[in-house]
């Protein structure tokens, strides 16, 4: 499930997606940004950047998050100081259509979604 807007920490709009796939972080991030999860324990976010020149002293997990007219696009890994973030996965979804791929690092073939515009909350 992708949520645009849907909740805020640090007084800035998150966007999220939920999935087995998100693991040891939480997988929201500011349109453009970057939410910094806890290393341990919850993995709860910590702190939003800006900049990728931002996280590199963190010690955690890291999600990107951009949309577009067309796109809707995350990314999330885990960074260590000195060697830097390691992809884990990224999910992307185009708007227009509703395909949805799926990359996780440690599988070869990406997974395919057909995703449907659920009914806004009131």
């Amino acid at each position: 499930m992708v949520t645009l807007h849907d909740t805020k920490f640090d007084g800035r709009w998150l966007d999220c997606v939920s999935g087995e796939f998100a693991a040891d972080l939480t997988p929201c991030a500011p349109d453009g940004g970057f939410a910094l999860s806890a290393p341990t324990g919850s993995a709860s976010i910590v702190q939003i950047v800006d900049h990728w020149q931002d996280y590199a002293k963190h010690l955690g997990g890291v999600t990107s998050a951009f949309t577009t007219a067309s796109e809707i696009h995350f990314d999330a890994g885990f960074n260590n100081p000195g060697k830097g973030l390691s992809r884990d996965w990224s999910f992307a979804v185009d708007r227009l259509t509703g395909r949805a791929v799926l990359t996780i690092a440690e599988r070869k073939q990406p997974a395919n979604f057909t995703c449907t515009k659920a009914a806004p909350k009131l």
